[in-house]
């Protein structure tokens, strides 16, 4: 499921020309003490606005549920390169969260930071092995990216889990193209995964694929309690 960030709300077509400098998002890959993945994410989104008056904010989605199962997402912080909060709202659409952010009574002029940082849980895609598949700026935007960054963050009991198989992908929804870089960085604290890619058109979307062995997460009771509840309608 990919996190979209959309332009901002006003009845215009000019409102999508504008274009993001970089997408930076920071992974915090963790598991409590019944083995449930948690996830911490930081983002930190550059946007490239026009110098007249044209865009209040942005709207920024972020997924409610991974594979059909909540992900218990929490909204902590959303700020600007100060730590300044920023003024927003949300609502629920396609099973996501929508951040608007921004001031309806103000406009936003060239390079304009945002932060944005948030907690999951059950992140986690189970196959032949445990893997974090994640799509990381999506594949919804009208808008080029001359940058897009993620560093997946792994404490020591986590990287010893690792598989070794890590790949990353680049293009449209469904597209194998490798048009990026991954890396690993064993630190004396916790290990980085980075992938990195520059120059993404409209539409284009960079995704992060690290495996560990079977049974390294499981999914959390909640899990449980939603399908239940399904079932008992």
């Amino acid at each position: 499921i990919a996190p979209v960030l959309l332009a901002a709300s006003r009845v215009h077509a000019d409102t999508q020309s504008f274009s993001i400098q970089s997408f930076t998002a920071d992974y915090y890959l963790d598991r409590n003490d019944i083995k449930t993945s948690t996830l911490t994410v930081e983002e930190v989104i550059v946007a490239r606005f026009p110098d007249f008056d044209q865009n209040h904010g942005i709207l920024r989605a972020i997924p409610k549920e991974y594979q059909n199962r909540t992900v218990n997402l929490n909204i902590e912080s959303v700020t600007d390169q100060s730590d300044k909060p920023y003024q927003y709202s949300t609502y629920g659409e396609n099973n996501n969260e929508v951040l608007k952010i921004g001031d309806a009574d103000s406009y936003v002029h060239g390079p304009t930071t945002y932060k944005i940082k948030y907690s999951l849980r059950n992140a986690i895609n189970f196959q032949e092995q445990d893997e974090f598949y994640w799509d990381i700026n999506g594949d919804q935007w009208q808008q080029p990216f001359s940058s897009v960054t993620a560093r997946l963050h792994l404490p020591k009991e986590i990287a010893s889990q690792l598989t070794g198989q890590k790949v990353c992908y680049t293009g449209v929804a469904g597209s194998r193209l490798q048009n990026c870089t991954i890396t690993t960085d064993e630190g004396n604290a916790d290990t980085i995964v980075t992938l990195q890619a520059n120059d993404l058109n409209a539409g284009e979307n960079a995704s992060m694929v690290v495996g560990f062995t079977k049974g390294t997460f499981v999914l959390g009771p909640e899990i449980a309690e939603a399908r239940r509840n399904l079932i008992l309608g």
